[in-house]
């Protein structure tokens, strides 16, 4: 016969008392003839073990209290070894076979510490070694122990009934279990059959199911053990859920299994039938149950957290032995590893209402065409006690049109009431400001534009929207990389409801309507018409919307010369969107007119930094740099402009510019520098042929080629290719023979070349 999950923990509650006082005379006697300061030159692991598991003792919110010296956390091997290093002080206590029967109730000890199987012969077979222990301490000292009575108390913990108690689940939540077979095998497959997750929450908003998809899985193991095929060997259920919905639409007040960790405690006893005593505190009764859970493989459901304020529930939940297995359910997302569930398929609620209507014999769904059904299935969201209400009313005589029609009713709102209104009346503010917002939205939409119609930032937004999901109020989904977020219809409707009588609601729809007007115009604001603009993205409405309030400050600026209002108009445009690489190149266009060059290349950093492939903002940063005789700079930043834009030739002429000054810089260095001159001369020649216009449209144009013309000739006289200096100084002045600088070009390197043709004759 096994020993059940009681016996091994009575016998192991024996042990940990024989082990209690063994620890003290061992300690007890070595100080006594050592001194306390053996300890110091006790075995360096030995020692370090012990502070390593007094650290962990005092680390344990449940037992900080009952701290104890370093050497009280010796194991029971290591107090045998003890036992035979310091044997000469023990010769009045032990005899020769003591270490012997200590070893064997070491090995009972750990053996009934974890949930393997133990025979009754198992245990009954180490009375003898528990027997000559007792005794021999009783003999030495008896107002230490009592032989008697710890042998009856153990011939009496194996004499317990043995019948095994299973399970204690209630009454099932549900007629016939529909659906979710997807959850059913997630939950199967990321905790009951996984090696190393221990727990998992189902979240969701209230009615959606959780209740019944725990119970599904609960049973499933509670059939398993029966069939004798399952790992587990218990099945506990813990309910803190404290009302409940009646068949009239009601709540009413409904008893909590617990509502403190106190409370969880005694139901966790009660069903391994540990008798703890009333003065036990809660550190003891912790370490019962700690003990308990240890000896055996249970899964454990813990259903309606959101119910519980005590938070060292949750720091007990987390320290269950990991050999065990938790689910749990909860409105809100309490701790990690979370399994959302949503609303019941389509398919999986025409399925859920013929189901109930055999199980209650509804003649007018059984005879329903499949278009009332599915219309049915489509009014409720698949949000099950939205569709079981329906069903009821159905059952109640009224026509499948009447329930449909009356989904607003007040019996309806009591459930909307009983599903949602306790998370929602429990949000802050802004968080309640952000679900009516989201239901005005038709689509999904991501920070950015809820951050728009509240006015705030969208970091803000953001940080709410986390405590929201938390909640599993809000649904999330991506959008072309980014987060968008709406809400369940069945949601959207509640709040829309609540709206009429809530305080914030006016500011909301308030906002809402602005950020409609807004909207039309950014609908007609066309980016692609101005050269600028057109060179930046605006993806989403906050971007454009950004982009508009950034042109009105810099026209503002322009006009007005007001800097600090410019910048605080900027201010909100980043708020909006944060980051708008426009918003930030308006931001250093204003700061280069204050001369504040410092701060615009700050700004430059920044828009580059967020559109790296924009060649506009690499030229203007460049020009900036070039104006400020920062070359080397400029250089860098035009040579990004020239990857990214190959046919932009004012890019590469303010390169080749660069690039000529930079050659000067070497010309009058001390010493000179040739070999860099002459290498930063040929760059500069290639930049100012890639600056050339071909085919000559307008007037600037023509300019920009005079220009390049001289630079790149300027260039290859300085590299003595006189021929080419000539001939680009011809080429300019066919462009524009008045050219002072041209012409004195093409004198030079005219007199040059015919001096050369004299000196080779």
């Amino acid at each position: 016969m096994l020993a059940t999950i009681q016996i091994k923990n009575r016998i192991k509650m024996l042990l940990d008392e024989v082990e209690s006082n063994l620890r003290g005379i061992i300690i007890g006697e070595i100080e006594a003839n050592e001194g306390v300061g053996w300890w110091a030159d006790a075995p360096n692991n030995l020692v370090r073990k012990c502070k390593n598991w007094r650290r962990k003792h005092a680390a344990d919110p449940f037992r900080i209290s009952n701290l104890k010296p370093e050497p009280y956390y010796m194991s029971m091997g290591d107090l045998i070894t003890l036992l035979k290093n310091y044997q000469r002080y023990f010769s009045n206590i032990f005899v020769e076979d003591s270490p012997v029967y200590l070893n064997q109730l070491v090995v009972l000890r750990d053996t009934i510490s974890h949930p393997n199987e133990v025979a009754l012969d198992d245990i009954s077979s180490c009375r003898r070694a528990l027997k000559g222990i007792v005794e021999q301490i009783e003999n030495w000292n008896s107002s230490l122990i009592n032989s008697r009575n710890i042998m009856d108390r153990f011939d009496a913990g194996l004499k317990q009934d043995s019948s095994k108690n299973i399970h204690n689940l209630p009454t099932p939540p549900y007629g016939e279990f529909v659906g979710r077979i997807d959850k059913l095998e997630d939950i199967e497959t990321k905790l009951l059959y996984h090696p190393t997750i221990w727990y998992i929450q189902i979240d969701g908003i209230g009615g959606i199911g959780k209740t019944s998809l725990a119970y599904r899985i609960a049973q499933r193991i509670v059939e398993e053990i029966v069939d004798e095929i399952s790992e587990f060997q218990h099945v506990i259920w813990l309910s803190a859920k404290t009302r409940r919905l009646t068949y009239d639409f009601d709540t009413e007040e409904e008893l909590p299994d617990f509502q403190t960790l106190e409370n969880l405690l005694d139901k966790l006893l009660d069903f391994f039938g540990i008798e703890a005593s009333e003065t036990d505190t809660v550190s003891e009764k912790t370490t019962l149950v700690t003990s308990a859970l240890e000896m055996t493989q249970c899964l454990l459901v813990f259903d309606n957290l959101e119910t519980i304020t005590d938070n060292t529930i949750y720091r007990f939940i987390e320290r269950i032995p990991s050999h065990n297995k938790v689910l749990l359910t909860s409105r809100h997302k309490q701790l990690g590893n979370a399994l959302p569930l949503e609303g019941l398929s389509e398919e999986d609620s025409i399925e859920m209402i013929l189901t109930r209507a055999k199980q209650n014999n509804i003649e007018k769904l059984l005879q329903a065409p499949p278009e009332k059904i599915l219309r049915i299935a489509e009014k409720t969201y698949g949000h099950p006690i939205i569709l079981e209400a329906i069903v009821h009313q159905i059952y109640l005589h009224k026509t499948i049109d009447q329930a449909l029609s009356e989904l607003e009713n007040v019996n309806i709102t009591k459930i909307f009431d009983f599903c949602f209104s306790t998370t929602f009346y429990m949000l802050e503010k802004e968080q309640q400001k952000i679900m009516m917002t989201l239901a005005l939205f038709e689509s999904s939409v991501g920070a950015k534009e809820l951050a728009l119609v509240l006015e705030s930032t969208e970091v803000s937004v953001n940080q709410n929207i986390e405590n929201l999901l938390r909640f599993s109020l809000v649904k999330e989904s991506d959008s072309s990389g980014s987060s968008v977020f709406n809400l369940l219809p069945v949601i959207r409707d509640y709040v829309r409801s609540q709206m009429q009588d809530n305080a914030n609601s006016q500011e909301v729809m308030e906002n809402f309507s602005k950020y409609s007007e807004s909207l039309s115009q950014i609908e007609m604001w066309n980016p692609t018409i101005d050269p600028i603009l057109q060179n930046f993205q605006f993806i989403t409405t906050a971007d454009r919307f950004s982009a508009m309030m950034a042109t009105s400050a810099l026209n503002f600026y322009n006009q007005t010369g007001a800097y600090s209002d410019a910048v605080a108009k900027l201010d909100a445009a980043l708020r909006i969107s944060p980051q708008s690489a426009y918003v930030c190149q308006v931001r250093a266009v204003i700061e280069k007119f204050e001369q504040s060059y410092g701060e615009a290349a700050k700004w430059y950093a920044m828009a580059t930094h967020f559109e790296p492939q924009n060649q506009l903002l690499w030229k203007f940063w460049g020009d900036m740099e070039r104006g400020l005789g920062n070359y080397a700079r400029a250089k860098v930043y035009y040579e990004k402009a020239t990857k990214l834009a190959l046919e932009d030739r004012r890019s590469w002429h303010g390169l080749g510019y660069c690039q000529s000054q930079l050659a000067k810089e070497c010309w009058r260095a001390v010493p000179r520098n040739m070999k860099k001159h002459d290498e930063y001369r040929r760059q500069a020649v290639v930049s100012f042929k890639n600056a050339l216009y071909e085919d000559i449209k307008t007037p600037t144009e023509l300019r920009n080629n005079v220009q390049v013309f001289h630079q790149m000739g300027f260039n290859m006289f300085h590299l003595r290719d006189y021929d080419g200096a000539l001939e680009c100084a011809k080429a300019g002045l066919s462009l524009d023979n008045t050219n002072e600088h041209l012409q004195s070009l093409f004198n030079d390197a005219k007199g040059r070349v015919d001096q050369g043709k004299r000196e080779s004759r």
